[in-house]
């Protein structure tokens, strides 16, 4: 497994389940910087933003937003919602409300992005994985949302392909909802010549279409694109699961709602 700081969006999802938030609360995100504990973390764009709602801060990933977020549900409620969610393993001694808001300090599976994806999109159901070939129905594993909290998160992750971090590569075809992620990581792929860990560089994007009526859920990682600016999820990433989901959409005969 490795970190995966969009997955962190479930802390929104667990954040209006619980209702410490709404899409539209407003959150104080310090203009870029804020100190927790003994430490200050800083937002992705230099100075950050003074204010955004729950929506926009999904939508254009601000990191110390997600953790204002997080403060509201308390670590307790944050470490229910990794196992509810089945949000791969915590490492001993993280601080849970900035490394579960930065995706920093646990460590998950493609999969376990997909299924927590999945259940925002199914309508708030955590499903078991089955092989693609697998002709058995679905098995709900436990409800993890309300379907109308869910129907909220679609909305609100819709905004990251209209206005927020995918917006440079919307399907002409169907209506899509996700998130990009952009990371460094050690030890997702194999070892080093001499034994250690090996860093990559990683853009991701995990989304579902169409948004009102998900009919797929699609992971996609990009591992050391050649990029000399680094890995971007929305450059390298979302770009091809635009081009997957129309492909696969249009196979399976679903009518584009564009």
């Amino acid at each position: 497994g490795y970190r995966a700081p969009r997955v962190t969006r479930a802390i929104a999802a667990e954040a209006i389940e619980q209702g410490v938030t709404t899409p539209t609360s407003e959150h104080r995100c310090e203009n870029g910087a804020y100190k927790y504990g003994d430490q200050t973390f800083h937002d992705w764009k230099k100075g950050g933003w003074e204010k955004l709602t729950t929506t926009q801060a999904i939508a254009i990933s601000s990191d110390i937003c997600s953790m204002k977020i997080a403060e509201k549900l308390g670590p307790e409620k944050l470490r229910t919602m990794f196992s509810n969610y089945n949000l791969g393993t915590v490492d001993a001694g993280a601080q849970l409300i900035p490394s579960a808001a930065y995706g920093m300090g646990f460590r998950i599976t493609p999969v376990e992005v997909v299924q927590a994806y999945g259940a925002i999109a199914n309508g708030g159901n955590l499903l078991a994985p089955q092989f693609g070939a697998s002709s058995e129905a679905p098995k709900v594993v436990r409800r993890v949302m309300s379907e109308e909290n869910s129907g909220k998160m679609r909305e609100m992750l819709q905004q990251v392909v209209l206005s927020g971090t995918a917006s440079r590569s919307p399907s002409t075809l169907y209506t899509t909802a996700g998130k990009t992620e952009s990371t460094t990581s050690s030890g997702v792929l194999d070892g080093d010549s001499t034994g250690g860990p090996k860093r990559t560089d990683i853009a991701g994007f995990v989304g579902f279409a169409p948004v009102k009526n998900p009919k797929v859920t699609i992971y996609v990682a990009i591992f050391n694109p050649n990029d000399k600016s680094g890995a971007h999820g929305s450059t390298h990433a979302a770009p091809v699961f635009t081009q997957l989901t129309d492909q696969i959409l249009k196979h399976m005969n679903v009518t584009p709602d564009k």
